[in-house]
């Protein structure tokens, strides 16, 4: 007979690049404690940690930043049910889906060498493990399972940030708690995104810790990358 209860979440050791798009001088740097309570996936529901997010791809990281930009379904159906004449320019069109050049001017693209042991929040034992610890909580937030959709949802971003605390607090085998979560993106499961946790044990350092040879550059327009990025979501780059 198998034994009750749910088997450990699954975990594995990041290694390789990584990139982030955040704000200059530094994209690696923790974001200030001021702009709390913070709206990630993944950020921490009580407030007593920082959360840093990173793709594995630079595509990765632009399709999660540009995101805001795309024209919103019901506004975007609207403007296309209208029908006027061509001809006529007392009425410019509106404009919509438009990355403006200052929000590209204020940010900056990093990379890195990732390092540590993540929980993969999409993996059947995980999800297992998570059902199990969420049982009573899913009740609260309305939520009648735990699956891979409900840790894609955005609504209730409440419930996916408590998933984080409870990871965060959580011993994995061998005594070691984990350094963030490994999860797949929204925009497509091909995209591999890290939430990476800081540990007052670790101060400062966490990030250098876990980020190694870390470098910045300007966002090049021209970037393929980028230029994928507003492809996809479909948005014109000022």
């Amino acid at each position: 007979m198998s034994d009750l209860g749910p088997p450990a979440c699954a975990t594995s050791s990041a290694s390789g690049a990584v990139w982030r798009v955040a704000y200059k001088p530094d994209p690696w740097a923790w974001v200030p404690w001021e702009f709390a309570p913070f709206n990630g996936r993944f950020d921490d529901s009580r407030g007593q940690f920082r959360v840093l997010y990173s793709g594995a791809t630079r595509l990765a990281c632009f399709l999660e930043v540009t995101a805001q930009f795309r024209p919103d379904p019901a506004v975007a159906a609207e403007l296309d049910s209208i029908v006027g004449d061509e001809e006529d320019t007392n009425y410019p069109a509106t404009v919509i889906g438009v990355v403006p050049a200052d929000w590209r001017a204020r940010r900056t693209v990093g990379d890195a060498q990732i390092a540590g042991v993540y929980v993969e929040i999409g993996a059947k034992e995980s999800l297992a493990w998570l059902r199990w610890r969420l049982a009573s909580r899913l009740i609260h937030y309305g939520v009648p399972d735990v699956d891979g959709a409900t840790i894609r949802s955005t609504v209730p971003r409440a419930l996916t940030q408590e998933m984080s605390s409870i990871f965060y607090a959580t011993t994995l085998a061998g005594g070691l708690l984990p350094d963030g979560i490994r999860f797949e993106s929204r925009h497509g499961n091909d995209l591999v995104l890290h939430a990476i946790y800081e540990r007052p044990s670790a101060g400062d350092e966490a990030s250098s810790r876990l980020l190694t040879d870390q470098s910045e550059c300007d966002i090049d327009p021209a970037d393929p990358e980028l230029l994928e990025a507003a492809r996809i979501h479909g948005l014109v780059l000022e």
